[in-house]
């Protein structure tokens, strides 16, 4: 969990008996899931020529665009 909280997305297992464990703690959780579609949607949306959108109290810009839609296509 230390490591995913750093921005680290993998692990490489020494043993079989690690890949369970490995695959549970870098799962997107719901929460995960939840704000990855928000973003994507809140991005999607914007008009055209728009760069930055603000959503909430964030400013989605490509980058945090492309994270979203990573996380999503991943998860599916």
């Amino acid at each position: 969990r230390w490591a995913k909280g750093l921005g680290i997305s993998g692990k490489v297992a020494m043993h079989p008996k690690q890949i369970q464990t490995i695959n549970e703690v870098f799962a997107a959780d719901p929460e995960e899931i939840a704000a990855a579609q928000s973003i994507v949607a809140a991005y999607e949306g914007r008009a055209p020529g728009q760069a930055v959108v603000a959503h909430g109290d964030l400013y989605i810009l490509p980058p945090q665009y492309k994270l979203a839609k990573r996380l999503l296509e991943k998860c599916s």
